[in-house]
């Protein structure tokens, strides 16, 4: 128990990993693609060192202040592409252990470094919208919204050739702020008959990425659908209306409703959208306002903004997530702030991150990150660490036919016994760990008789 203790304390700041992996860099160091969709156009490094706790709540200043010692001797360094990442965790810059993964097709493949030979499996299929973590709402809600947004806009720009002959033209006067103003409306109503013969077909023929084509093209349509597009002086789509019913299987179709005001120029986009979809059979539902806005126009001030609030029920499950932003990268600098919170149960929780970002050169930025966790209005945690995003070198990936494969690890261990793979980790640490100089262990040895000390020691090395 107690090395799982100590194990534990050492790897927690791990839990910047997904904070970190969605500012990296994209097209333009950190750019809108890494920071909305999640895209790398190209491998990114981001490097986390010297790590200090401002604030932790079960600790005095004396307590936090013997851990920060400690943690000062750790850092991460993670090598982000598209389908594959490498991460290293580091004692005094020089690598314990290293992993990598890749996922394909809902499968998360693992090998670590001190078992070049085992492949670890673990599938990642997506079942319901009540992922409990930060990481798992950044891959499975907000980064999907975006991608979603912006591949399904060029689709609608071709619904009204595609479905000409149900079309309906009328003129309209419509402003809206920010976006312009609509001046020509065309009303699409599709029939129930049509929609049982053609659909998904003739929607997904009109995707221009594989995955809006397989995501369509595995959506079961009932009944008649009904399109709205309104365009703008220019002939551009400023809103769009849909209203049906659709599910990802006849036993799950929801009443689906969107309104989507919607911007698009050279060095701008911008996207107010809301989603309702109320089960038709049951309670379930995943209602969905945002707001995004992204604003290049000015080379020497890039500005990128976001306010989601998503309302979702699952079986007994109810809770409300809101994740907004406010970054903006200033002649060189990057600043501002993102704040992820969920309401459950009565309860409420809160990640506040603030990063504090000098651009080096074209590709590189260097500064600060600070963490700060809520619980309710109560702050439970603050964690600073220092930062650096720069051009990386695509992982290796291992050859994994000829690897020895092995279950999900933490599905291999039970109630009763441990996880032989956390526990070779541990076992990793905590020898480099002790390692460093006596003075910078105090925080875990700090309460523990000396003979019983010196007995964990020995029993570990």
């Amino acid at each position: 128990m107690r090395k799982r203790f100590i194990a534990g304390m050492i790897v927690s700041f791990f839990l910047m990993v997904p904070v970190l992996s969605s500012c990296a860099g994209g097209d333009e160091g950190i750019g809108p693609d890494l920071l909305m969709k999640g895209i790398f156009r190209s491998p990114v490094t981001v490097s986390i060192s010297s790590p200090a706790y401002t604030q932790i709540s079960q600790f005095g200043r004396e307590r936090t202040e013997s851990l920060n010692r400690l943690l000062k001797h750790l850092g991460l360094r993670i090598t982000l592409d598209t389908d594959v990442s490498e991460t290293v965790l580091t004692v005094d810059r020089e690598p314990a252990y290293s992993y990598v993964e890749t996922e394909e097709e809902s499968v998360q493949r693992t090998v670590y470094s001190f078992q070049p030979d085992i492949v670890y499996l673990n599938r990642t299929e997506y079942t319901t919208p009540s992922d409990p973590d930060f990481s798992g709402f950044l891959d499975d809600h907000f980064f999907i919204l975006n991608r979603f947004l912006d591949d399904f806009y060029p689709l609608f720009e071709k619904t009204a050739e595609a479905f000409s002959e149900w079309g309906k033209p009328s003129a309209a006067s419509l402003n809206f702020r920010g976006y312009g103003k609509g001046v020509r409306k065309l009303t699409i109503p599709l029939s129930d008959q049509y929609v049982t013969e053609h659909f998904p077909g003739a929607a997904a023929g009109l995707a221009e990425t594989d995955e809006i084509r397989e995501f369509l093209n595995g959506l079961v349509f009932v009944g008649p659908q009904k399109i709205i597009l309104l365009y703008d002086p220019d002939d551009r789509l400023l809103r769009i209306n849909y209203d049906g019913k659709v599910g990802l299987t006849e036993d799950s179709v929801r009443k689906v409703s969107i309104v989507w005001r919607c911007l698009r120029t050279a060095d701008r986009i911008k996207d107010n959208i809301t989603i309702k979809t109320p089960s038709v059979k049951g309670y379930d539902k995943y209602n969905i306002t945002y707001e995004r806005a992204v604003d290049l126009s000015d080379p020497q001030h890039h500005s990128i903004s976001w306010d989601l609030q998503i309302d979702l029920r699952a079986d007994q499950l109810k809770k409300k997530i809101s994740y907004s932003s406010d970054l903006a990268v200033s002649d060189g600098i990057l600043g501002g702030k993102v704040l992820f919170a969920e309401k459950q149960d009565g309860g409420e929780k809160k990640i506040l991150i603030v990063p504090e970002m000098q651009k080096e050169n074209e590709d590189e930025y260097s500064g600060t990150i600070e963490i700060t966790n809520y619980s309710g209005k109560i702050i439970t945690s603050s964690l600073r660490a220092s930062v650096s995003v720069y051009p990386g070198e695509k992982p290796a990936v291992p050859e994994y036919g000829r690897l020895k494969t092995a279950g999900e690890p933490a599905r291999e261990a039970s109630e009763n016994h441990s996880d032989p793979l956390q526990d070779q980790i541990n076992s990793i640490l905590i020898r480099r760990i002790l390692e460093l100089p006596e003075e910078d262990l105090a925080f875990l040895s700090t309460d523990i008789p000396e003979e019983i000390w010196d007995s964990l020691i020995q029993s570990i090395v």
